[in-house]
Protein backbone atom coordinates (compact mmCIF):
# COMPACT_ATOMS: atom_id res chain seq x y z
CA UNK A 1 0.00 0.00 0.00
CA UNK A 2 1.77 3.81 -0.81
CA UNK A 3 1.67 6.07 2.00
CA UNK A 4 -0.36 9.21 1.95
CA UNK A 5 1.06 12.63 2.64
CA UNK A 6 -0.31 14.37 5.68
CA UNK A 7 1.21 17.77 6.46
CA UNK A 8 2.88 16.41 9.26
CA UNK A 9 5.01 14.11 7.11
CA UNK A 10 6.77 17.43 5.69
CA UNK A 11 7.91 17.82 9.41
CA UNK A 12 8.71 14.10 9.52
CA UNK A 13 12.15 14.32 7.81
CA UNK A 14 14.74 17.09 7.32
CA UNK A 15 13.55 17.06 3.74
CA UNK A 16 11.58 15.95 1.48
CA UNK A 17 12.91 12.26 -0.40
CA UNK A 18 12.78 12.64 -4.41
CA UNK A 19 12.30 9.74 -6.64
CA UNK A 20 15.80 9.57 -7.42
CA UNK A 21 16.65 8.42 -4.09
CA UNK A 22 17.31 5.26 -4.78
CA UNK A 23 20.02 6.17 -8.11
CA UNK A 24 22.85 7.22 -6.41
CA UNK A 25 24.57 8.26 -9.09
CA UNK A 26 23.73 8.98 -13.03
CA UNK A 27 25.50 9.94 -15.66
CA UNK A 28 25.50 12.86 -18.68
CA UNK A 29 26.90 12.70 -21.61
CA UNK A 30 26.68 16.16 -23.26
CA UNK A 31 29.45 15.94 -26.52
CA UNK A 32 32.64 15.72 -25.60
CA UNK A 33 31.91 16.83 -22.00
CA UNK A 34 30.57 14.69 -19.18
CA UNK A 35 28.80 15.53 -15.95
CA UNK A 36 28.14 13.22 -13.58
CA UNK A 37 25.54 13.67 -10.82
CA UNK A 38 26.09 12.25 -7.22
CA UNK A 39 23.10 11.94 -4.76
CA UNK A 40 22.76 11.54 -0.82
CA UNK A 41 20.54 8.75 0.79
CA UNK A 42 17.28 11.34 0.29
CA UNK A 43 18.19 12.53 -3.77
CA UNK A 44 19.86 15.30 -3.34
CA UNK A 45 23.27 16.10 -4.89
CA UNK A 46 25.02 16.75 -1.79
CA UNK A 47 26.73 15.11 1.35
CA UNK A 48 24.85 12.62 3.22
CA UNK A 49 22.84 14.72 6.32
CA UNK A 50 24.84 12.98 9.00
CA UNK A 51 27.71 14.22 10.54
CA UNK A 52 26.25 17.54 10.28
CA UNK A 53 29.03 19.96 11.70
CA UNK A 54 28.18 22.58 14.56
CA UNK A 55 28.40 25.43 11.73
CA UNK A 56 27.02 24.95 7.89
CA UNK A 57 24.69 26.83 6.03
CA UNK A 58 22.12 26.04 3.56
CA UNK A 59 21.77 26.66 -0.23
CA UNK A 60 18.08 25.74 -1.66
CA UNK A 61 16.27 26.47 -5.09
CA UNK A 62 16.28 24.50 -8.85
CA UNK A 63 18.29 23.70 -11.35
CA UNK A 64 19.80 26.46 -10.90
CA UNK A 65 21.19 25.71 -7.30
CA UNK A 66 20.98 21.47 -8.22
CA UNK A 67 23.93 22.68 -10.85
CA UNK A 68 22.20 21.20 -13.71
CA UNK A 69 24.70 21.16 -16.13
CA UNK A 70 28.19 21.42 -14.95
CA UNK A 71 30.15 19.04 -12.24
CA UNK A 72 29.15 20.31 -8.98
CA UNK A 73 32.42 21.54 -7.84
CA UNK A 74 31.99 24.35 -10.15
CA UNK A 75 28.38 24.24 -8.52
CA UNK A 76 27.88 28.01 -6.52
CA UNK A 77 27.50 26.19 -3.34
CA UNK A 78 30.35 24.72 -3.95
CA UNK A 79 31.85 27.77 -4.57
CA UNK A 80 30.86 29.53 -1.57
CA UNK A 81 31.94 26.49 0.84
CA UNK A 82 35.59 26.76 -0.31
CA UNK A 83 35.64 30.26 0.19
CA UNK A 84 33.59 30.83 3.19
CA UNK A 85 35.43 28.08 5.09
CA UNK A 86 31.83 26.23 5.80
CA UNK A 87 30.11 23.22 4.85
CA UNK A 88 27.34 24.40 2.54
CA UNK A 89 24.37 21.47 2.21
CA UNK A 90 22.88 22.13 -1.16
CA UNK A 91 19.19 21.19 -1.25
CA UNK A 92 18.85 22.33 -4.87
CA UNK A 93 16.18 20.24 -7.29
CA UNK A 94 15.79 21.15 -11.09
CA UNK A 95 12.08 21.90 -11.55
CA UNK A 96 11.25 22.49 -7.70
CA UNK A 97 9.29 25.79 -7.31
CA UNK A 98 8.45 28.08 -4.43
CA UNK A 99 6.66 25.50 -2.15
CA UNK A 100 8.73 22.93 -2.36
CA UNK A 101 11.98 25.32 -0.97
CA UNK A 102 9.34 26.27 1.51
CA UNK A 103 8.67 22.98 2.54
CA UNK A 104 12.06 21.83 2.17
CA UNK A 105 13.25 24.75 4.88
CA UNK A 106 10.67 24.39 7.41
CA UNK A 107 11.19 20.57 7.32
CA UNK A 108 14.75 21.03 7.87
CA UNK A 109 14.64 23.88 10.75
CA UNK A 110 12.12 21.66 12.23
CA UNK A 111 13.94 18.48 12.59
CA UNK A 112 17.83 18.97 12.92
CA UNK A 113 19.22 20.26 16.22
CA UNK A 114 21.79 22.19 14.74
CA UNK A 115 20.49 25.26 12.67
CA UNK A 116 22.42 26.36 9.60
CA UNK A 117 24.50 30.00 10.05
CA UNK A 118 22.55 31.15 7.15
CA UNK A 119 20.08 30.23 4.62
CA UNK A 120 20.87 31.23 0.35
CA UNK A 121 17.12 30.73 -0.90
CA UNK A 122 17.29 30.84 -4.59
CA UNK A 123 13.36 30.98 -5.25
CA UNK A 124 12.30 29.09 -8.53
CA UNK A 125 9.62 31.16 -10.80
CA UNK A 126 6.04 31.12 -9.69
CA UNK A 127 4.63 29.25 -12.37
CA UNK A 128 6.29 26.05 -11.19
CA UNK A 129 4.02 24.09 -8.96
CA UNK A 130 4.78 20.86 -5.97
CA UNK A 131 3.09 18.07 -6.07
CA UNK A 132 3.31 15.24 -3.58
CA UNK A 133 1.68 11.80 -4.46
CA UNK A 134 1.94 8.54 -3.61
CA UNK A 135 5.01 9.49 -1.60
CA UNK A 136 6.62 11.38 -4.33
CA UNK A 137 7.63 14.66 -5.21
CA UNK A 138 6.91 15.67 -8.56
CA UNK A 139 6.86 18.69 -10.48
CA UNK A 140 4.49 20.54 -12.80
CA UNK A 141 5.16 24.01 -15.12
CA UNK A 142 2.61 26.67 -16.47
CA UNK A 143 4.70 27.32 -19.06
CA UNK A 144 3.45 28.71 -22.75
CA UNK A 145 5.63 30.96 -25.57
CA UNK A 146 2.74 33.97 -24.62
CA UNK A 147 3.66 35.80 -21.95
CA UNK A 148 0.06 37.24 -21.82
CA UNK A 149 -0.66 33.10 -20.81
CA UNK A 150 2.09 32.71 -18.50
CA UNK A 151 0.84 36.28 -16.50
CA UNK A 152 -2.72 35.15 -16.73
CA UNK A 153 -1.86 31.81 -15.41
CA UNK A 154 0.58 33.13 -13.03
CA UNK A 155 -1.86 36.14 -11.40
CA UNK A 156 -5.12 36.39 -12.82
CA UNK A 157 -6.19 32.51 -12.84
CA UNK A 158 -7.89 31.21 -9.75
CA UNK A 159 -5.36 30.16 -8.05
CA UNK A 160 -3.25 32.61 -7.94
CA UNK A 161 -0.16 31.39 -8.50
CA UNK A 162 1.88 34.87 -7.75
CA UNK A 163 0.18 35.02 -4.58
CA UNK A 164 1.04 31.24 -3.76
CA UNK A 165 4.56 32.42 -4.68
CA UNK A 166 4.65 34.99 -2.36
CA UNK A 167 3.44 33.58 0.63
CA UNK A 168 6.02 30.27 0.34
CA UNK A 169 8.56 33.30 0.44
CA UNK A 170 6.89 35.32 3.40
CA UNK A 171 5.92 32.33 5.42
CA UNK A 172 10.07 30.62 5.14
CA UNK A 173 11.38 34.15 6.05
CA UNK A 174 9.11 34.41 8.82
CA UNK A 175 10.16 30.91 10.70
CA UNK A 176 14.10 31.95 9.99
CA UNK A 177 13.62 35.23 11.25
CA UNK A 178 11.92 33.92 14.61
CA UNK A 179 14.51 31.19 14.93
CA UNK A 180 17.40 34.21 14.10
CA UNK A 181 18.68 32.71 10.72
CA UNK A 182 19.79 35.12 8.05
CA UNK A 183 18.36 34.30 5.01
CA UNK A 184 19.66 35.69 1.45
CA UNK A 185 16.84 35.67 -1.31
CA UNK A 186 17.62 35.23 -4.97
CA UNK A 187 15.91 35.71 -8.07
CA UNK A 188 17.24 35.12 -11.15
CA UNK A 189 14.42 36.96 -13.31
CA UNK A 190 14.00 40.41 -13.47
CA UNK A 191 11.16 41.75 -11.17
CA UNK A 192 9.51 43.52 -13.93
CA UNK A 193 8.42 40.18 -15.58
CA UNK A 194 5.74 39.70 -13.06
CA UNK A 195 4.78 43.11 -11.80
CA UNK A 196 6.39 45.75 -9.23
CA UNK A 197 3.32 44.75 -6.62
CA UNK A 198 5.58 42.03 -5.80
CA UNK A 199 8.20 43.79 -4.25
CA UNK A 200 6.17 45.93 -2.28
CA UNK A 201 4.33 42.64 -0.96
CA UNK A 202 7.99 41.48 -0.10
CA UNK A 203 9.25 44.75 1.48
CA UNK A 204 6.00 44.93 3.53
CA UNK A 205 6.89 41.79 4.99
CA UNK A 206 10.16 42.50 6.03
CA UNK A 207 11.68 40.28 3.07
CA UNK A 208 14.58 41.17 1.09
CA UNK A 209 14.40 39.94 -2.79
CA UNK A 210 17.75 40.36 -4.77
CA UNK A 211 16.48 40.55 -8.21
CA UNK A 212 17.51 40.70 -11.36
CA UNK A 213 17.82 44.79 -11.35
CA UNK A 214 16.79 45.95 -15.28
CA UNK A 215 19.51 49.14 -14.85
CA UNK A 216 22.14 47.08 -13.30
CA UNK A 217 22.12 43.21 -13.94
CA UNK A 218 23.10 41.65 -10.64
CA UNK A 219 22.80 38.03 -11.98
CA UNK A 220 24.59 36.78 -15.22
CA UNK A 221 22.43 34.51 -16.72
CA UNK A 222 23.53 32.53 -20.71
CA UNK A 223 23.16 28.91 -21.49
CA UNK A 224 26.86 27.72 -21.81
CA UNK A 225 26.81 24.82 -19.29
CA UNK A 226 28.04 21.61 -20.71
CA UNK A 227 24.08 20.98 -22.09
CA UNK A 228 24.08 24.37 -23.41
CA UNK A 229 20.49 24.87 -21.45
CA UNK A 230 21.90 25.86 -18.18
CA UNK A 231 24.54 28.68 -16.97
CA UNK A 232 27.92 28.10 -17.05
CA UNK A 233 30.72 28.21 -14.83
CA UNK A 234 31.16 31.95 -15.38
CA UNK A 235 27.90 32.29 -13.99
CA UNK A 236 28.63 30.38 -11.02
CA UNK A 237 31.52 31.85 -10.29
CA UNK A 238 29.61 35.66 -10.24
CA UNK A 239 26.65 34.43 -8.25
CA UNK A 240 29.17 32.96 -5.70
CA UNK A 241 30.63 36.23 -6.04
CA UNK A 242 27.76 38.39 -5.34
CA UNK A 243 26.41 36.13 -2.48
CA UNK A 244 29.47 37.04 -0.49
CA UNK A 245 29.26 40.58 -1.12
CA UNK A 246 25.34 39.92 -0.02
CA UNK A 247 26.17 38.09 3.41
CA UNK A 248 28.83 40.43 3.81
CA UNK A 249 26.93 43.32 3.69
Amino acid sequence: MNEQFTLLDSFARPVIKLARANKKTSIQHVSKDTVEYVYNSQGYRTEQFDNIPDSYAIAIGCSHTEGVGLPYEFVYSNQLSQRLGLRVINLGVASSGAMFVKKNILSWVNNIQKVPKFVVAQWPNPYRMFVYEKNVAHFESVYSPSQCLIHHAIKLSENNLLESWASSIIEANTILRLLNIPCYNIHFQKVDTYSKEIQEILINNKVKMHFNDSCNSIWDLDSNAFDKSHHSIQCHEQWADRLIDIIHE
